[in-house]
């Protein structure tokens, strides 16, 4: 979730830009300011293609649920179990939000929030709309706390 977008909208690139034995499709993709926006070209099939060479920041990061792994504080399976319902609410969120606006932007929750509080921000904070799209609220509301309790807190 680090790198699909959920979890970081974007990569800081070390200060010397990309690694030249990066493939050229993802050397392109790196803006003049060494970002590398999320999703993140490298992630692929759920592997990293350029794993051995990632950025430092991708390097040092370790989300929450891993340094607890680490740790011993969590069984394998029971995290594994984390991370497939964290998809899911992120897959029901996706869902219910596609069901009242073109959802481009799939891989940032916090970015496709932000994008339907915008388009329907004049009728936001009225009741009747609340209560109709309950779903949205309730379901981005428990992906965030998952999200920030067991994967990273970004505030």
């Amino acid at each position: 979730m680090c790198c699909d977008g959920t979890l970081f909208k974007f990569v800081d690139i070390d200060a010397t830009g990309p690694d030249p034995s990066w493939p050229d499709n993802i050397i392109k993709l790196v803006s003049v300011d060494n970002v590398l926006s999320h999703p993140c070209p490298a992630h692929q099939s759920g592997l990293c293609v350029i794993y051995h060479d990632r950025p430092t920041q991708c390097r040092e990061f370790s989300c929450t649920l891993l340094t607890q792994l680490d740790a011993g504080e969590i069984e394998r399976q029971d995290a594994l179990l984390v991370i497939q319902e964290t998809l899911s609410l992120k897959t029901a969120f996706v869902e219910a939000v596609s069901k009242v606006m073109d959802a481009e932007n799939l891989a940032s929750p916090t970015k496709l929030f932000y994008e339907f509080r915008t388009r329907f921000r004049d009728k936001f904070e009225t009741k009747t709309f609340r209560k109709a799209h309950a779903a949205i609220f309730l379901t981005h509301a428990r992906l965030m706390h998952v999200l920030r309790t067991r994967f990273h807190d970004w505030e």
